[in-house]
Parts: structure tokens; sequence; C-alpha cells
């Protein structure tokens, strides 16, 4: 923050100082994974082709570092004086990663 020393908190969900920031429970995870691949042999060469996909729903994931006058006036409302900065994990993301 610009060479002003600040308190960054990093909260679980269900402390009280993440909650006061608006963490939720957190879910599960969820996941679809596939493959396929082949061969092929012609003599004596060898080639091998492999594609997979893998889905992940409800990805637990790090907020941003929350700062700013909003999240320190939150924090102060909690009884968190001296902390300027917090962040804790959410269900942040749906991703898909694939490849050949």
């Amino acid at each position: 923050m610009h060479g002003v020393a600040a308190l960054l908190a990093a909260a679980a969900v269900a402390h009280l100082l993440a909650r006061a920031l608006g963490a939720q429970d957190l879910e599960a995870e969820k996941s679809l994974n596939y493959g396929i691949g082949a061969t092929l042999t012609p003599g004596r060469f060898n080639l091998t082709v492999d594609y997979y996909q893998v889905e992940i729903d409800d990805r637990i994931v790090v907020t941003e570092n929350l700062q700013g006058a909003q999240v320190v006036s939150l924090l102060r409302a909690a009884g968190f004086n001296n902390i300027t900065s917090a962040r804790f994990f959410i269900n942040g993301i749906d991703t898909r990663t694939r490849g050949l």
C-alpha cells in the first residue's frame, strides 16, 4: 500500500472477521473429468493421441485483498480496529481445462 504498513488478515470462512465482510459457508467443489486416447502403430512408427477435459464447478479460491474505506468501516464495526485488509476463501469460479 505505497510504503504504508498495513495489517492483512487471512480468515477462515466461519470467522467473525470473514463473516463481517460477507463470507458464506463453502460448498464442495463438483468436477467432471474425462479423456479419450488412440494409438496408431504403422510399422515401426508409434503415434499416440490423447484428449482430456476437466470441469470444476464452485471451485474454491481466495478473494483478492479486500481493502479500502468501506472494508475498514465493516471491520471496525465488527470490532477489528487494527486490520486494514482481509481475504478469505470462497466458491468463486467455474473452470474448464482441456488439452490434446
